[in-house]
């Protein structure tokens, strides 16, 4: 029985862990362990910030993680916060294969499993990643030819680049019956169903839209699903939002969820996915064959998701302008 250890994280890595676990799970003796070592430490922290609030400010931090100083903070900083537990850990599990799906694994994995165990490291973002995502020592395993391209840059050896497309859950592959689905979730199934994923942390830029899909008189009736993620701030403005615009207007039906193990009924039940560019969502939703309209992007490492969207994946609308003319147009046909 051969024993994998998948070393997970918050937000798109667990789901990027769970993909790579349902697949592994297939593989005859083998038993998959899934494990988040990280926690909610600081860096979580002050990244949900920009997450929710300002993902355009991301590139700033982004810049200055490709300087070679602060990959090398980060590196010393992670060894020195977690060599000692770890190396505790993995003792005690003693896996035969070792996969990680988050770059804060690296600087003591980096360290510990070359000579011991096989060591793969995914790396999370399809086309901009930033190089602390890449390991010189594991085998990386990445989307196409940009991450091949971009690890050969940075002097990995062509033979720890392994490029795999995009590691996707299976239920987003399952034939769902829109109208049974809608009928599950208390929705109409003959309306226009669009969908607005915030992603797991609850990106706001939905926020300025909310007006104008509430309150505003449109050609067409339609319907609305939106996943607030773990924001439960953002949930309950969305709420209040939604209930003020029932006393006094007439606004279209909504289906209101927070953090949701469900998001491959929650699409299949929409016409068209409207949320922020994350690369999950994004190949979740090519999965069940859906239009993807970006609304807001995290700068820096998801500037390379855009170009895979206009690649005929649907459309990138960030300026509320945008998105008023893309919806007059969605809505109307």
């Amino acid at each position: 029985m051969k024993k994998i250890l998948i070393l997970s994280a918050h937000e798109g890595h667990a789901s990027l862990a769970a993909a790579a676990a349902a697949a592994l799970r297939k593989v005859a003796q083998t038993e998959v362990v899934v494990n988040n070592w990280i926690g909610d430490n600081w860096f979580f922290s002050g990244y949900r910030f920009f997450y929710r609030f300002a993902p355009q400010l991301f590139s700033w931090p982004y810049r200055l993680g490709k300087t070679p100083a602060a990959q090398q903070f980060l590196h010393e900083y992670f060894w020195r916060q977690y060599q000692q537990d770890w190396r505790r850990r993995l003792q005690k599990i003693n896996p035969d294969v070792i996969l990680a799906t988050y770059w804060a694994y690296l600087p003591v994995l980096d360290r510990l499993a070359p000579g011991r165990w096989r060591y793969f490291n995914i790396v999370p973002d399809p086309i901009t990643s930033p190089p602390i995502a890449y390991s010189k020592q594991a085998v990386n395993l990445g989307f196409g030819k940009e991450f091949l391209q971009y690890g050969q840059q940075l002097g990995i050896p062509r033979r720890r680049l392994q490029a795999i497309g995009w590691l996707t859950r299976p239920e987003f592959f399952r034939h769902y019956d829109s109208d049974s689905v809608r009928r599950q979730l208390g929705l109409r199934p003959d309306l226009p169903t669009f969908i607005f994923c915030t992603g797991s942390e609850g990106n706001q830029a939905i926020l300025k839209l909310l007006p104008w899909l509430f309150m505003r008189r449109q050609p067409r009736p339609f319907q609305l699903i939106i996943v607030a993620g773990s924001n439960k701030s953002l949930y309950r403005t969305v709420r209040q939002s939604y209930r003020l615009a029932v006393a006094v207007a007439n606004p279209p039906p909504l289906l209101l969820v927070g953090f949701s193990r469900e998001m491959a009924k929650l699409i299949a039940a929409s016409d068209v996915v409207f949320g922020k560019a994350g690369p999950n969502l994004i190949f979740e939703s090519v999965a069940q064959e859906k239009p993807f309209v970006a609304i807001s992007h995290i700068s820096g490492q998801e500037d390379g998701n855009l170009k895979l969207i206009r690649h005929r994946l649907g459309w990138v609308a960030e300026k509320f302008s945008q998105q008023q003319k893309l919806l007059k147009q969605i809505i109307a046909d």
